[in-house]
């Protein structure tokens, strides 16, 4: 058989300076839970906030991207019309100088 255990003496039988009411206590349990959990969801929209801005960062630079490929492919076509011109002009200003040129060669 076990032995009961002694319950500790109480020597202080005055009632506290100040009193609490269980119902005091489960309010601020709320308002504590309340609180963590407006915390959480400003913590969440900051998140949010902050991927959405990643994300639009990211759009902008794709769209960066692509507009100066657009730049760099009229450039490119320009340079090839420039050069499809110049060869149709010297073709027609002296046709026979190259023929004339080349046949003497030869």
């Amino acid at each position: 058989m076990e032995r009961p255990q002694k319950m500790a003496k109480v020597n202080n039988m005055a009632p506290a300076a100040v009193q609490i009411t269980a119902k005091q206590l489960l309010r601020e349990a709320k308002e504590r839970d309340l609180e963590i959990q407006a915390q959480q969801q400003q913590q969440q929209q900051v998140t949010a906030q902050k991927k959405q801005a990643a994300a639009q960062a990211q759009q902008q630079q794709r769209e960066q991207q692509q507009q100066q490929q657009l730049v760099k492919s009229q450039a490119q076509a320009q340079q090839q019309q420039a050069l499809a011109n110049a060869t149709q002009q010297i073709l027609l200003v002296a046709p026979n100088t190259f023929i004339t040129s080349h046949q003497q060669q030869m």
